[in-house]
Formats: structure tokens, C-alpha cells, sequence
């Protein structure tokens, strides 16, 4: 799939390890860990790519990039850099948690874009578009960000619907008759 892309290769080496894994969250780490943990309740929480035995490799040609060499550490133990997004969000990525946090990103937008879980072809490209996404972004480039909100605190009568450009939005009652535990249902307006 990438060749002479050696941070590549090894990133879609943890990938493929880890999947399906990364659609589910680890049912072991307490709910109020998750924040502190980077978002892991989303898909990517029950992979630890740390713990796999392409993790040093991975560091390694982490460290021999020079555009993204910046992720690989620095002289205190866990601090790697501050990223802070245009809307003043940001988040500090700690020495060795990039493969996490770029097969996570993907497995949440994977899940979010509607696709099929059991498609490991499908995540592994979008895997692949997550690390070229870091990488434009490290070269100054400026990127759209796939966005998921949720609303809460609306209540809508039996039979409505709402339209929005991503879909239809249903009472929660109707959702749950016409979807299966598939991470690909969508409602259809009528």
C-alpha cells in the first residue's frame, strides 16, 4: 500500500494488528478516564499501539523523519508538542501516543463518514489519510476538519424528522426501531 514510506508501513502495521479493536472502547479503563486519555470512549480505545511490537520501530522512523521528528519526543519523559487547532482547542501529544492518537483519529472519522467496520481496507485508508492530513499540517497547509456534533436536551414528537445537509435527524424511539447496532445506520427522512 505505501512502499517507500516507511512511517507509513509501520503505522498500517499497527492498524491492521489492531483492528477491529479500535471500534470498541477498552471496557476495562474507568468512564471518566477517557477524557484524560485523548477521547479514547471514541473508536481506537481498546488499541494500544504502545503496547505492540512495532511501537519502537515506528519511534524510530518517527524520529529519522524531519518533518514529523517533532512527535518523537523530547529531553522530559512524555512531553511531545502542544497542538492547538484555529478554534483555540488544543491538546498536548505525549511521547509515543501518535499512532494511537492517528488510527484513532481515523477510526472516529471511519465511524463518523458512515462506513462499514468490518471493512479493513476502507479503514486503512483512511488510516493512511490521517498521517498525510498531519503531515500537510505540519507543512503549514491549512486543512477542513471533519466536525461530529451532538445535540442534546431536544425532544421531537413521534413520526418528525428534522433535514440537515449530513442526514436526517429522528426521534431517538424511531431510531432505535429502525436501526441495528450497526455503526452505520443512518435515518432516512420520509
Amino acid at each position: 500500500m505505501a512502499g517507500d514510506d516507511r512511517l507509513l508501513d509501520l503505522l498500517l502495521e499497527l492498524a491492521r494488528d489492531g483492528f477491529p479493536k479500535v471500534f470498541s472502547r477498552n471496557k476495562e479503563d474507568p468512564v471518566g478516564l477517557s477524557l484524560a486519555l485523548g477521547y479514547r470512549w471514541l473508536p481506537g480505545g481498546a488499541f494500544r499501539a504502545q503496547e505492540h511490537p512495532a511501537h519502537p520501530a515506528f519511534m524510530e522512523a518517527l524520529a529519522d523523519n524531519p518533518q514529523l521528528r517533532i512527535f518523537a519526543g523530547g529531553p522530559e519523559p512524555f512531553m511531545g508538542p502542544f497542538v492547538r487547532s484555529s478554534s483555540g482547542h488544543g491538546m498536548l501529544i505525549q511521547t509515543g501516543s501518535l499512532p494511537d492518537r492517528l488510527i484513532a483519529s481515523a477510526s472516529a472519522v471511519h465511524v463518523a463518514k458512515g462506513r462499514p467496520t468490518d471493512d479493513l481496507d476502507a479503514f486503512l485508508d483512511e488510516v493512511a489519510e490521517s498521517l498525510e492530513a498531519t503531515r500537510r499540517l505540519i507543512a503549514g497547509e491549512e486543512l477542513n476538519a471533519l466536525t461530529v456534533v451532538a445535540f442534546d436536551g431536544i425532544t421531537l414528537r413521534e413520526g418528525a424528522h428534522i433535514e440537515t445537509p449530513w442526514g436526517c435527524s429522528v426521534p431517538l424511539e424511531n431510531s432505535k426501531r429502525e436501526c441495528s447496532q450497526a455503526a452505520s445506520c443512518r435515518p432516512r427522512c420520509s
